[in-house]
């Protein structure tokens, strides 16, 4: 799965996954005014035995294709409410 990964313009270290040629304006729009604009940080493939720097692949890979979009965010912080199921 070729992915995007992208920071949002509003909060430091956040950073959102989402498959190539995903539509942004159809994200959520609590996470939509909680990043900003998003700005592309890298493109590359995602695949099971890829290693990610602080994400588990695992994990990513499934709510890309469960979701649609993955969030990471600097640890401590609260997914908000609406984007925690």
């Amino acid at each position: 799965m070729y992915c995007q990964v992208f920071k949002g313009s509003r909060k430091q270290d956040h950073y959102i996954y989402l498959p190539v040629g995903y539509d942004q304006a159809t994200l959520p729009a609590t996470l939509q005014t909680l990043l900003g604009e998003l700005l592309l940080v890298v493109e590359f493939e995602l695949t099971p035995d890829r290693e990610l720097a602080i994400a588990d692949t695992a994990e990513v890979i499934a709510q890309l294709r469960d979701r649609g979009f993955y969030l990471q965010m600097p640890p401590g912080d609260k997914v908000p409410e609406d984007l925690s199921q």
